[in-house]
């Protein structure tokens, strides 16, 4: 489980008065995430902080962070902390309802993950803003497919307020010319175990992997053009069961859900005239059926997530027609035990070694790195 924030962040945390109103410069934007391991501090070995917050929810074991998100909680804690005592940093996860309590100073770092409340950040990130007239490099992580959103989540996205964007997809592109933009997807994670106990648990469970009894997954809530596609599905050979759900809220779910079974687990756009370069990528679920060796079917997705994903995932652009339609690999495939075997094998491996947290990181240029 996340940490909430060991204790000297939670220091941090204190009674501040909310004030968005607040005449001072903006400094906020001078210095984001940097290496100052030389440098004298002000928090004992290290000079500054960086807080990650994020939706904290209450479910049946009690209040943790959402779990549909996770994935970027622990990619970005992870990644932060891998060179944290080499530039002088420390990294904390706060829940979100304690951002009018946050006493963050000059110099710090805060990145907001959430949908929800993004409005609040937007403003206390304003030059006038609790935030931003007191130095604080504010970063936005966007978690939401803009075009579904609508002018919301864009204005506040593309408010020029932060110093940085942070998305999740390349469907979601910038219309600032200005605005910092990196692409920081999630990245591998094994739910409880180390790297190495990892691969051998995927590997044990890829041998029981059966193509006559396969079964199509969809984790997600149903629109008219998702449902269209899904009851066209019904009639494709490959698969024996068909199962949908939304809502898989903890470890134990996800190993039983990945680990057990023969199942192949589908991305379906929520609408059906999106342009190719509109289409995006659900990295957040992605990441989790990935880091336990799933194989992931998706209808066509935009360019850059393809390439980026290429040979991790199945891309399949007439998904949602006849499937004597679909690309001979992709049918070659699910009717060949062996090749699918050594197709998802090497799927993991590919996403291991290209996703592993602080490269996820390195990759997007965070640590002074110009974004890409």
């Amino acid at each position: 489980m996340l940490d909430v924030l060991h204790v000297q962040l939670a220091l941090a945390v204190l009674a501040v008065v909310w004030a968005d109103e607040v005449p001072a410069a903006n400094l906020s934007c001078s210095r984001g995430i940097r290496c100052e391991s030389d440098v004298t501090n002000a928090y004992g070995s290290f000079s500054y902080r960086i807080f990650v917050l994020g939706n904290v929810r209450q479910y049946s074991d009690g209040p943790r962070p959402d779990y549909i998100f996770t994935p970027i909680f622990k990619t970005l804690l992870h990644g932060l902390r891998s060179r944290g005592k080499e530039c002088g940093y420390m990294t904390g996860f706060v829940d979100k309802a304690k951002l009018r309590q946050l006493n963050a100073s000059n110099g710090d770092v805060v990145v907001f993950v959430s949908y929800i409340g993004a409005t609040d950040f937007e403003r206390s990130c304003r030059k006038n803003g609790s935030l931003g007239s007191r130095g604080v490099y504010c970063i936005f992580y966007s978690t939401e497919f803009e075009l579904k959103t609508g002018a919301t989540y864009s204005r506040v996205a593309e408010s020029g307020n932060f110093c940085e964007v942070w998305e999740y997809t390349r469907a979601n592109r910038p219309h600032r010319q200005d605005q910092s933009v990196r692409y920081i997807p999630p990245g591998f994670m094994p739910v409880k175990e180390g790297p190495e106990r990892n691969d051998a648990r995927v590997q044990k469970a890829s041998h029981s992997f059966n193509i006559n009894n396969m079964t199509l997954f969809f984790d997600g809530q149903w629109t008219p053009a998702r449902r269209q596609c899904w009851e066209h599905l019904q009639d494709v050979p490959y698969f024996r069961h068909f199962r949908q759900h939304f809502g898989v809220f903890n470890d134990d779910a996800w190993e039983q859900l990945v680990l057990k079974g023969s199942n192949v687990f589908v991305n379906l756009h929520r609408e059906r005239n999106f342009t190719k370069e509109q289409k995006p990528l659900e990295t957040f679920r992605v990441a989790r059926f990935l880091s336990l060796g799933g194989v992931v079917l998706t209808d066509e997705v935009n360019s850059k997530d393809a390439e980026l994903y290429d040979g991790m995932i199945l891309i399949e652009p007439k998904l949602c027609h006849d499937h004597s339609l679909w690309s001979p690999i992709v049918r070659e495939l699910f009717t060949n035990d062996v090749k699918l075997r050594i197709w998802k094998a090497n799927a993991y491996k590919a996403f291991k070694a290209t996703f592993m947290p602080h490269k996820v990181l390195a990759d997007a240029g965070v640590w002074g790195g110009l974004s890409v």
